[in-house]
């Protein structure tokens, strides 16, 4: 697995000092984001820079490999740090920092063992976040169907994105990130408990699935005939790909993707797809990925 991870907020003096170390040494299997900034703050522009520097890094990868995205933020207490976290989800996992204290010293060995100390912060913030990144992806890629991998457009009530926004906000900084995930998902499916469809030509009958009672969720198994390629045209952002590969830090396998029945009647005309365009399904099902991108 690949992580990428963006470092947002260090002001110039604390980028310059972290830029000092190597990037393969903090990051060894994969690849650190990060910019300086004039201000105590965010700027909300800056996300798409961002945003698109990951897609950059991604492209250059094999197809097939596992990739987690996360976003270490220096928190400054402003109303700007919220904005600039919201354009990183639900494939990002966050986590707030402490910004470096403000330099009152008069002396150069002073200044050096402030940013010093802060670079090993830094270098303990990193390895937490690379930590937790492992615990979502025990929960996001495995075989079993997982209600975190539910397509935000395409499923139906609105419980299920306001899990993924409590987990969200709270997975970086919660003190036992299992037991809230595991909490969260069995809360979850007390309200959307997992089905047993009648057998029908495209599935056999036994298979639990997900439900949102307007589709069934099923698995592929082992029918990934489709899945979201980068470089597509048909009005695909950047967007389209990173929640293609990681939802909320964790990585999952690029070719799952649910294949839905209507749980009666008859399908609807059109599926909003990944960037929220109306795509028609298949004749008797549609084929969905966890973006939701609709496969053809």
């Amino acid at each position: 697995m690949k992580q990428v991870v963006i470092i947002a907020g260090l002001q110039t003096d604390s980028y310059d000092r972290f830029s000092r170390e190597s990037r393969k040494r903090l990051l060894p299997n994969g690849h650190i984001i990060a910019k300086p900034v004039k201000w105590a703050g965010h700027d909300r522009s800056m996300t798409t820079e961002y945003i698109k520097n990951i897609y950059d890094y991604i492209i250059t990868l094999a197809e097939g490999e596992d990739v987690s995205i996360s976003v270490l933020y220096v928190d400054y207490g402003a109303d700007s740090a919220y904005s600039f976290i919201d354009a990183f989800f639900p494939f990002a996992l966050v986590r707030p920092m402490c910004p470096i204290e403000p330099d009152v010293t008069r002396t150069i060995r002073d200044k050096n063992s402030r940013l010093n100390d802060y670079q090993r912060y830094l270098e303990e913030e990193l390895s937490e976040i690379k930590d937790r990144v492992l615990v979502v992806k025990s929960f996001t890629n495995i075989h079993n169907l997982t209600p975190l991998l539910l397509p935000c457009a395409n499923f139906f009530g609105p419980e299920f994105k306001d899990m993924l926004r409590r987990l969200y906000d709270r997975l970086g900084v919660h003190h036992d990130p299992v037991t809230l995930v595991n909490d969260e998902i069995a809360a979850f499916l007390a309200r959307y408990p997992r089905v047993y469809p009648q057998p029908t030509g495209h599935h056999r009958q036994g298979h639990h699935c997900l439900s949102d009672g307007k589709l069934y969720f099923k698995s592929p198994g082992k029918d990934r005939h489709g899945f979201f390629r980068p470089g597509q045209d048909r009005g695909h952002v950047p967007t389209c790909l990173l929640n293609a590969r990681s939802r909320l830090g964790g990585s999952y396998a690029h070719n799952f993707h649910f294949d839905c029945e209507p749980t009666s009647g008859s399908l609807d005309k059109t599926y909003p797809n990944c960037h929220g365009a109306p795509v028609p399904p298949k004749k008797q099902h549609v084929n969905i990925a966890p973006n939701d991108y609709i496969i053809g």
